[in-house]
């Protein structure tokens, strides 16, 4: 498959009030948010028409307060928009909460690891031949627990990477008018309940 990938990593912030010091610290919050798109085009045998290339955007806003220098609590929410021509659907929509501990690796807390348990609800309906019939949309809850690196150094914004979750059990269900259900259990490293991510914060009072 080739594949053409753009990533770009945006932050939501407030035009009022930042901290100080954009580091773990009693009272402290932020916010954060990540937002990406790819585009792909399926190989075809030589001489064959070229396939419509399909597109992918996602954008996951997010919370955060810290009850200290190592506790933080929040919650995010999640969009996925899937395009491509003749199709409809590949939508969902996510949201879910998250809790943090931090451990510092500097004297000055500019580097700092965390680990992070986060769990999460998605709705999402695939894609369909345009002017078929509609699937039904698929439900589902997923947790896990993942270590990140942050990097905080100036008075405004900082820099964190979170790696795939470690542990992660995710369920979910497609059919309203069945009892049926899919459910995963993974350890190691897994993207059932959050993938890698790369995500841009910016601290407020």
């Amino acid at each position: 498959m080739k594949k053409t990938l753009f990533t770009a990593i945006a932050a939501l912030a407030s035009f009022t009030g930042f901290a100080q010091d954009a580091k773990p610290g009693a009272g402290k919050m932020f916010l954060a948010g990540s937002l990406g798109y790819s585009r792909s085009t399926p190989e075809t045998p030589k001489g064959a028409p070229d396939p419509d290339a399909a597109g992918t955007l996602t954008f996951s806003p997010s919370f955060g307060y810290f009850l200290d220098d190592k506790m933080a609590f929040g919650a995010r929410l999640s969009f996925r928009k899937e395009s491509q021509k003749n199709f409809e659907g590949g939508n969902s929509f996510g949201f879910g909460v998250f809790g943090r501990y931090y451990h510092s690796l500097s004297e000055t807390g500019n580097f700092q690891l965390f680990g992070e348990a986060a769990l999460g609800y998605q709705t999402s309906t695939a894609q369909y031949v345009k002017g078929g019939t509609k699937p039904d949309p698929t439900t589902g809850f997923g947790f896990g627990v993942a270590p990140g690196l942050g990097w905080y150094p100036g008075k405004r914004l900082a820099i964190e990477f979170t790696l795939p979750s470690l542990l992660a059990f995710s369920t979910s269900k497609t059919s309203k008018d069945s009892d049926a259900s899919a459910k995963n259990f993974q350890i190691g490293a897994s993207t059932l309940a959050q993938p890698a991510s790369l995500t841009v914060l910016f601290f407020l009072k």
